[in-house]
């Protein structure tokens, strides 16, 4: 639509980038959901075998990584959509707080004042999907706790869609 909209400029490089960020983003949330189902399928077998914390701990380890990832490659888009020069017409007002706020002030920069949450922690296999920083000491409590993975996808696709609703609309779609 916007290559057809010659009155409205953009930058097509980073518009095929945000694209790109959206095709990570699904392989990323496929990915949990997958090690989240293997997880639960091990943890409920009817094996009586003795719990193997080997498995555990590497499940645990690759969905922390691409929970990390998922939050990476959606603070990558979000910044695309607020470009400064307006790469992105109509989609700079775009904002995700969950996403920016666990990836800004608990993975990227915890040593910041607005946030001192240092404890590595996170827990898997709850409704709301991953949650880094779970567990925190008496004076790690300044930053915004995580709501979940899933909470924070979530959010991120309903205000994404909404701006491209409203984006569309002003193009005339």
């Amino acid at each position: 639509m916007l290559i057809n909209q010659n009155a409205v400029s953009f930058n097509a490089g980073l518009v095929g980038e945000a694209g790109a960020r959206l095709e990570q983003l699904d392989i990323v949330l496929t990915k949990i959901q997958v090690l989240d189902q293997e997880r639960v399928r091990y943890v409920t077998r009817e094996n009586t075998a003795p719990t193997d914390g080997k498995f555990l701990r590497s499940n645990a380890c690759e969905v922390r990584m691409f929970a990390e990832a998922f939050y990476y490659f959606a603070g990558r888009l979000r910044s695309i959509l607020k470009h400064k020069d307006k790469s992105c017409p109509f989609l700079s007002s775009f904002e995700c707080p969950g996403v920016r706020d666990v990836r800004n002030l608990l993975i990227e920069h915890p040593e910041g004042q607005n946030s001192r949450a240092f404890t590595w922690s996170w827990t898997v296999g709850g409704p709301n999907g991953p949650v880094l920083k779970v567990h925190r000491e008496a004076d790690e409590q300044l930053a915004p706790g995580d709501r979940g993975l899933n909470v924070n996808a979530q959010e991120l696709c309903d205000n994404l869609d909404a701006k491209l609703e409203d984006a569309l609309h002003r193009l005339g779609a």
